[in-house]
């Protein structure tokens, strides 16, 4: 009975040992698996699809221009975009390149930004807007049919222009129009360089103060061009005051950084200063 006892023991812990072994092989099959599905999404991760263009130094300006917007020295609201902090991308700033080379080839850029300014208002337009969606709607129009429609009532000064519509509608991006050409006014002010300024004063300027605050602004914002736009305000009572780092430089919505030296904000501050509420 002893015998048996002893020679059944080996038994036992070989039947007790077989589980770990086969626990230990699952483990390392286990981790060998996870590592290689580690290995595999850092590759997918790395390969980050991007717009190709013509050209790999097209993509390699997109980049740089995008990050001109997100990481400029200034501190400009503008680098977030639309809040979400994210670097532009996509459709609208992918077309929107390909139209400013397009019309840079062509040696059609002055004419071409006309006509993307001119878009800009038509569809800021309701009654445009009406025409359009009416003549859009219609059973039966196709894209193609919807490019020329918009050709006819747009009227682009530009052949690139034309073209540009039509390869819209031939990717079925039409109704991306006034995103795309949104985002080609912001790209060009930032492309070229040129801050839009407002300038609000209590009386009419001299150009020679206007110059002044020309180079005064160059000096702020690093900007190559300064585009003043003059209004005037006597209630200010005298001096002006400085708006620019606009979201829409073009049509002057949505400033981000004031400095106001007039009459009237220092009377204001004073009185706040006392205590003294002012309306």
């Amino acid at each position: 009975g002893l015998h048996l006892a002893q020679d059944s023991k080996p038994h036992l812990e070989q039947q007790v040992r077989l589980p770990e072994g086969g626990m230990a092989r699952g483990r390392a099959c286990f981790a060998l698996a996870l590592l290689v599905a580690c290995i595999g999404l850092s590759i997918v991760l790395q390969a980050k699809p991007g717009f190709v263009g013509a050209s790999g130094t097209r993509s390699e300006r997109i980049q740089v221009a995008r990050g001109a917007v997100i990481f400029s020295p200034g501190g400009d609201q503008r680098q977030k975009g639309d809040g979400s902090g994210q670097l532009p991308h996509g459709p609208i700033s992918a077309y929107s390149f390909t139209l400013m080379d397009a019309a840079k080839k062509k040696q059609q850029a002055v004419p071409v930004t006309k006509d993307i300014m001119k878009i800009r208002k038509k569809f800021g337009d309701g009654e445009f807007r009406n025409t359009y969606y009416i003549e859009n709607n219609r059973p039966g129009t196709t894209e193609l049919r919807k490019a020329e429609i918009l050709n006819e009532l747009l009227e682009p000064e530009s052949e690139v222009t034309k073209k540009f519509i039509t390869f819209l509608a031939k990717k079925r991006r039409l109704k991306g129009l006034p995103a795309i050409c949104d985002f080609f006014v912001g790209a060009l002010y930032r492309e070229e360089s040129i801050e839009a300024v407002l300038v609000t004063s209590a009386e009419e300027l001299s150009p020679e103060q206007i110059q002044t605050i020309k180079d005064k602004m160059k000096e702020k914002t690093g900007a190559s061009e300064i585009k003043i736009v003059s209004k005037l305000d006597p209630s200010l009572l005298s001096g002006f005051k400085i708006t620019w780092s606009f979201m829409d430089p073009d049509n002057l919505e949505n400033p981000t950084k004031t400095e106001d030296v007039s009459l009237k904000y220092m009377l204001q501050q004073a009185a706040l200063q006392k205590g003294i509420v002012v309306a």
